[in-house]
């Protein structure tokens, strides 16, 4: 079914975490840096939705989620590029998605059905193709699809952070204490939880040593692997991958049908 309701822009998800943030149609200011492109991975399918079809686009408020996502995204003056990688049956859609409701910074390419990694590497290499980019990225952005707000004051330290670093990521503090467990399912170590945080996004990273990571990950990583800092270590190990602390349901992700039903209401 079309959607034929325009995509407007979203409040900032920091007016959740302080009563100064900014007006809802506001942007902070510009990092002191070069233009920023982003990547959301969307050619996953969805499985934990319960919905038929990739929760990415199911539609929310009349609008396929992606969509909220690259808005939120697209207002930013000092983003200027957004790839979006799809799988190849549903690119058609969200291009005429892309057309409608007048997103100019957005180029979609094909992902791969292989895995998330494989997707975003897709991503990055088309930043770095000088005949379909034709402006230099110092900065690349990581998000997922299904996180439709973006907190600004976060993602600019993010990207200042990977500016200065190479790298930089979201983390939250845990919630309940983490152990490891062994091949049998038996407890195998309790960690201790102070020293511990979950990885959300987004994250960002220096393009060129981005993409020669993702170019020197072998296939194990890229099928397995859940973690792009991860990989950029791996390429990177001189490289500081800074972290930086958000508020806990800040960056929420659409998982399963049961959130989804929410976001819809």
């Amino acid at each position: 079914m079309d959607d034929d309701i325009a995509v407007t822009h979203h409040a900032s998800a920091d007016s959740a975490a302080a009563d100064s943030a900014p007006a809802p149609d506001n942007v902070l200011p510009m990092p002191k840096m070069g233009p920023v492109a982003v990547v959301l991975p969307a050619s996953g399918i969805g499985e934990r939705s319960g919905r038929g079809i990739p929760k990415q686009f199911v539609k929310v408020h009349d609008c396929p989620l992606v969509c909220h996502t690259i808005s939120a995204f697209h207002r930013i003056p000092y983003i200027e590029c957004i790839v979006v990688t799809v799988r190849r049956e549903w690119k058609d859609f969200l291009l005429k998605r892309i057309t409608r409701y007048g997103f100019h910074k957005v180029m979609v390419v094909e992902g791969d059905e292989r895995s998330r990694h494989y997707s975003i590497r897709n991503g990055v290499a088309t930043l770095t193709d000088p005949e379909l980019i034709h402006m230099e990225f110092e900065v690349v952005v990581v998000h997922d699809a299904v996180r439709p707000f973006v907190c600004e004051s976060v993602l600019c330290e993010v990207i200042a952070k990977a500016q200065h670093g190479g790298a930089a990521g979201v983390v939250v503090p845990c919630a309940s204490t983490i152990v490891l467990i062994n091949d049998d399912n038996l407890l195998e170590e309790t960690l201790v939880r102070s020293k511990c945080r979950n990885s959300e996004m987004p994250q960002a990273f220096r393009l060129r040593q981005f993409h020669s990571a993702y170019q020197q990950a072998n296939d194990d990583t890229m099928l397995h692997g859940t973690e792009c800092l991860q990989i950029y270590r791996h390429g990177n190990p001189e490289g500081r991958i800074a972290l930086v602390t958000a508020a806990p349901g800040l960056h929420w992700k659409v998982r399963r049908s049961a959130v989804m039903s929410c976001t819809q209401s």
